[in-house]
C-alpha cells in the first residue's frame, strides 16, 4: 500500500519549493514572462505579468518590490499580485533585488541607510528600476502618468526612495512595514544617505502594523537581522506631508484599524497612513502566513491590495 503520509509530505515540500524557487505559476489568464535588461553592462532580472484585459490604453503599470531576503515570486504569492492585475487591468512589473552571494534567491534593495547587501555594494537601484520600466515601455504601451510602485519592508524603503529620486517616474507609491531611510539615525549627528528632494509631488499610501518588531511603529531598535535604530513612521509621513504641502486631515476607522488621509496637497495628491491593529511585520491581508522569527507577527485583514489600487487610480497624472 502506498505511503500516503509520505506522499502528502513530498507534495507539501514541492509546493513550498515552487513558491520559494520562483517558478512561474500557470494558473492565470494573462501572460507571464521572466526577463532581463542591461544596466551599466550588467544584466538585471524582472518578472512581468500582462493580464488579458487592460484597464486603459495606454496601460497602467505597477512595480512590486519584494522584501529584503525575499524575491519577486514569493512576494507575488504572498500578496496575490497577479490576481489583482487580472482584476484591475494593470501591467505588473516584479523586479528582482540584488542577490545574496550565498543564497542567490534572497535579494535586497539599496534603499539608503539600511545595511543590507545591496546597500553595502552601493547598487544604483533607482537607475536600474528606471531601466526596467523603460524596457517594459519598449514592448508595451504604458501610460507614463500611471506608473506606480508598491513595496514591502526593504522593498517599501525602496519605494520611498523612488518617490524621492524618481518622482517623475512614479505618480504614487504604497508602502507596508517600512520607512524612508534617507538618513542614518544610528550615528550622531544623523548621516545623510541620499537627499529626498522630489521634483514633483508623489501620492503616498503607508500601511504599518502596531505590533511590528522589525520596523517599530514608534521607532526604536529593529528586531531583525539588520541591526540599527529605525525611525518612527511619523517621520516618513510628515516628510511627505511637508513635501506635498498638505493642509487637511480626515480620519477613517477600517475594521479594528485607523487610517489618516492628509489632503488639499499640491497637484491634488494625498498622503495616507493606516495604523493596523493586531498586525506585525507582514503584508496586510497576506495569502501566506509569515515565516516566523522576530520579523513576523499576526496579520490584519482590515486593508489590502484593493485599497492600494483604488489609491493608485485616484492619483494618476494627466
Amino acid at each position: 500500500m502506498p505511503d500516503f503520509k509520505a506522499i502528502r509530505s513530498f507534495l507539501a515540500l514541492l509546493l513550498m519549493a515552487i513558491i520559494w524557487l520562483g517558478l512561474p505559476k500557470p494558473s492565470y489568464a494573462g501572460t507571464f514572462s521572466q526577463n532581463e535588461t542591461i544596466f551599466d553592462g550588467l544584466p538585471y532580472e524582472y518578472n512581468l505579468y500582462v493580464p488579458t484585459t487592460l484597464a486603459s490604453d495606454p496601460a497602467p503599470a505597477v512595480m512590486a518590490l519584494h522584501g529584503g531576503g525575499g524575491n519577486a515570486a514569493h512576494f507575488e504569492s504572498v500578496a496575490g499580485l497577479q490576481a489583482a492585475a487580472d482584476l484591475d487591468g494593470f501591467v505588473l512589473i516584479m523586479p528582482q533585488g540584488f542577490p545574496n552571494q550565498v543564497h542567490p534567491n534572497q535579494r535586497t534593495w539599496n534603499a539608503g541607510a539600511f545595511a543590507v547587501g545591496a546597500a553595502i555594494a552601493n547598487i544604483d537601484h533607482v537607475a536600474i528600476l528606471r531601466t526596467i520600466v523603460d524596457d517594459v515601455k519598449g514592448n508595451i504601451d504604458i501610460d507614463p502618468g500611471k506608473v506606480y510602485a508598491l513595496g514591502f519592508s526593504n522593498g517599501g524603503m525602496m519605494a520611498y526612495r523612488l518617490a524621492c529620486e524618481a518622482s517623475d517616474m512614479v505618480a504614487a507609491i504604497a508602502v507596508a512595514a517600512a520607512t524612508l531611510m534617507d538618513r542614518d539615525i544610528t550615528v550622531t549627528p544623523p548621516a545623510t544617505a541620499f537627499d529626498c528632494l522630489p521634483e514633483m509631488p508623489v501620492a503616498v499610501l503607508h500601511y504599518h502594523g502596531l505590533l511590528d518588531n522589525c520596523s517599530p511603529f514608534f521607532g526604536g531598535p529593529g528586531a531583525g537581522i539588520v541591526p540599527g535604530v529605525r525611525p518612527p513612521v511619523s517621520d516618513s509621513i510628515w516628510r511627505f506631508i511637508t513635501l506635498n504641502q498638505c493642509n487637511t486631515v480626515a480620519i477613517e476607522a477600517v475594521g479594528q484599524s485607523s487610517c489618516w488621509t492628509f489632503g488639499d496637497c499640491a497637484e491634488s495628491v494625498e498622503v495616507e497612513i493606516c495604523a493596523l491593529a493586531n498586525h506585525g511585520h507582514a503584508w496586510p491581508s497576506a495569502l501566506l502566513s509569515p515565516p516566523g522569527g522576530p520579523c513576523s507577527g499576526p496579520v490584519s485583514n482590515d486593508v489590502g491590495i484593493d485599497r492600494i489600487w483604488a489609491f493608485f487610480e485616484k492619483h494618476a497624472r494627466s
